[in-house]
């Protein structure tokens, strides 16, 4: 789909692009002229792409402000917004340029136009001279001379070092906007064993795969860890409240079954031990407390049975858990010194 209103206000600046060559001659003109003349006139056509590179081979030979500011505004027509909004603002910069100046407006009109696409991206963290990835893409390396100018939408930001274990993360971008990301690379362990042989290039594993590298242990050469992951809540809670509602129901069946012993004893010489019943026929509040006191046996042992099977299934709940590849987990690789300690979340 191509973009309308830089495809128009293009036209416009083609326009008035001729007369910054018009009083040269043929052959007194700069060896961009060809360039740019048949890179505007694929602008008019709507060849947009085409016109991108003839203005890069115009930029490369004669790099003037105009040309630079042709290639800026065919670029935001294709919807390139970063290189186009470095374009610009380079062809902006020149001040003392008689062409930018009698079409500045039009220029921080389109300048405005590609900002409201971008947001900036400062990233900074350990250790110096890290390289920064955008998207797979080299972005530069640590400290950042100003924040990156980026597309909105989601963005994978990757940090590598020689010696650190990379880390990579993905970052929703909102247009106008200022993000910051911060990293702490972990250095790697120190092995003498395979001097020479590239080292370890896998990142410390958590739950099968190797931390901010995503990709899967038999992609690198196994180390020595400790994985800590984070206990499974929800199956503590379950095992711990099934317990505790088993006890509770253990011990109203208890009290149920103890008030039952001490009417049989009262009852004794006219209860029939074989049946269930009490036969008491001359109290009746003896019989009707011994209903009361069945009730609570048997509400004791729903409560016993219904917590027993919920401490179960949370305990199993839990195991299962545990051998599930956690979500984040604290690593704890050792070196020849003592031991460093990472995460993956």
């Amino acid at each position: 789909m191509r973009i309308v209103l830089p495809v128009a206000l293009g036209a416009v600046i083609s326009h008035l692009a001729a007369p910054a060559f018009a009083q040269s001659s043929p052959a007194e003109a700069p060896p961009s002229f060809d360039l740019v003349r048949r890179g505007i006139a694929a602008r008019r056509e709507g060849n947009d792409a085409e016109a991108v590179t003839l203005f890069r081979r115009a930029v490369a030979l004669d790099p003037r402000p105009m040309v630079i500011a042709q290639l800026g505004l065919a670029l935001q027509a294709t919807g390139a917004w970063e290189e186009a909004e470095r374009h610009l603002a380079a062809a902006l910069a020149r001040s003392d340029d008689a062409w930018i100046s009698g079409h500045r407006a039009i220029l921080e009109e389109a300048a405005q136009t590609i900002a409201s696409h971008l947001c900036s991206l400062e990233v900074s963290g350990t250790p110096v001279g890290a390289q920064l990835f955008v998207n797979g893409a080299s972005a530069g390396t640590l400290p950042l001379a100003s924040p990156l100018r980026l597309r909105t939408g989601t963005v994978s930001v990757e940090l590598r070092a020689d010696g650190f274990y990379p880390q990579e993360r993905r970052v929703e971008l909102v247009a106008g906007e200022r993000f910051r990301e911060q990293f702490a690379l972990i250095e790697r362990p120190r092995d003498t064993t395979n001097a020479g042989q590239g080292g370890d290039r896998s990142g410390p594993r958590v739950g099968g795969r190797v931390a901010g590298t995503g990709q899967g242990l038999g992609a690198a050469r196994s180390i020595p860890r400790v994985v800590a992951a984070p206990p499974p809540y929800a199956a503590i809670s379950i095992t711990a409240g099934g317990a505790l509602l088993g006890l509770a129901g253990a011990v109203v069946a208890g009290f149920g079954a103890a008030r039952v012993g001490a009417l049989r004893e009262r009852c004794a010489a006219t209860d029939i031990a074989s049946t269930e019943a009490l036969e008491c026929p001359d109290d009746r509040s003896i019989v009707t407390a011994r209903d009361e006191a069945d009730a609570m046996l048997v509400a004791g042992q729903t409560l016993a049975i219904v917590g027993g099977a919920a401490a179960v299934a949370g305990a199993v709940y839990w195991v299962i858990a545990a051998r599930r590849a956690p979500h984040g987990a604290v690593v704890v690789a050792p070196t020849a010194t003592g031991a460093v300690v990472g995460g993956a979340f």
